[in-house]
This record gives C-alpha cells, structure tokens and sequence, in this order.
C-alpha cells in the first residue's frame, strides 16, 4: 500500500486540503487487478476516488470473485479475461477497452502485469525467456500503444499511463536477468513515450516498487 502515494502523484491527481482528488467520471484500465498491487490499484481508485476501472485476468473465476467484490462495495468495476502477453490477447482487450469507453476518452492506464521466473540465466529455456519477455515487455508495450487513440488528447486535457517497473530494473540485484531486463526496457520505453507523446496531451511515467 505504500506504493499508492507515489503511483497516484502519476495520475492526474489535485492537491486537496483532504488529500489526492480526481476529476469526476475518470476513466481508468488496471491490467492484472484481481491481486497484489493491481489490486490495491483499482480500490484506491474506484474505492476512494469513485472512478471507473476496467481490470483483466486470465482466470475467470478469480476475476468473478474480485470483480463482485468491488461492486458489492459500490465500486464502479468491469472486468474481462485476457491474456494480454498474446498478440490475439491484447487485440481482444483493446476492443473491450473501446467498448468501455463508449466513445468517451481514456484518462489512465495502468500497465501492472508482470511475472518472474527467478532461477539462474544459464537455466532459462528458450519458451521461458519469451513467456517472461511476452509478460512484461510485450504486453506493455503492444497494449499501450494500441490505447494511444483512447488516451490522446486535443482539448487541453491530459491523460496518464502509469508503467509498474521495478527496481531491478534500475540496479542489478538477484531478481533473475529476463525479469531484470524487462523493467529495465519498460523505463526506457517510459521515457521516450513522455517525450514522443507529451505533445498529444498523454503523460508516462514509471514506478520502480521495492
């Protein structure tokens, strides 16, 4: 939870007397929300600043749970399944996103996704490397540059993609090398799209949790 505060100075948050605020009808899309940090993500949003989220899962039954969960607290929360780190995968998503929106704008994205496999570089098979570069490079990458229509912005207003990376990406430790390299390409790809896409209004940055 403590990741929040600096994940929500990314995302179009007002300083308030009470705290982070956000414009009403914000439209957000959190990939893996149905755990962890991507969890923590969409109750922080839709829970506390009433936005409306759209979340993804590979497992249905667990995304049925938490998605009921949510709307049983009066949460505006969507979910569908997607395996996003698949090309099929992600197209199927973007038109889910699209059918979301119902020709409105999106205001965040958030690229939470993620997996490692944590065992020496020499032991890596070659299907392994690409699941984890699939998980989390690819899935990034692909689905972010598919919502640019949805996140660009003409009138003056801003939109925001938050990139969940990791420290390992930013210094060398014993996290694995594949997963190590992924956070580390995402920081790179954050920094380039700041600058590529800032004139269209869509801000990026990355947190590094850990």
């Amino acid at each position: 939870m403590k990741l929040l505060p600096l994940l929500l100075l990314s995302v179009l948050p007002l300083i308030a007397a009470n705290g982070w605020t956000l414009p009403q009808k914000t439209t957000a899309v959190v990939t893996g929300g149905t755990k962890g940090i991507g969890r923590a993500i969409i109750e922080e949003l839709a829970g506390i600043h009433n936005c409306r989220v759209l979340t993804c899962s590979r497992n249905q039954d667990e995304l049925d749970e938490f998605v009921a969960e949510c709307q049983a607290k009066g949460m505006d929360v969507e979910g569908v399944v997607a395996d996003i780190a698949a090309v099929d995968g992600r197209s199927g998503f973007i038109d889910d996103i699209e059918a979301f929106l119902d020709g409105k704008g999106l205001d965040i994205l958030v690229n939470n996704v993620g997996t490692n496999i944590r065992k020496p570089s020499i032991e890596y098979s070659q299907e392994e490397l690409e699941f984890v570069l699939n998980t989390n490079f690819c899935s990034m990458f692909g689905l972010t540059a598919g919502c640019h229509k949805f996140l660009k912005r003409s009138d003056g207003t801003s939109s925001s993609v938050v990139n969940v990376g990791s420290v390992a990406g930013v210094t060398c430790i014993k996290s694995g090398t594949p997963y190590a390299a992924t956070k580390a390409a995402m920081n790179q790809v954050t920094g380039n799209w700041a600058c590529e896409w800032g004139p269209d209004g869509i801000r990026v940055n990355c947190v590094a949790p850990w």
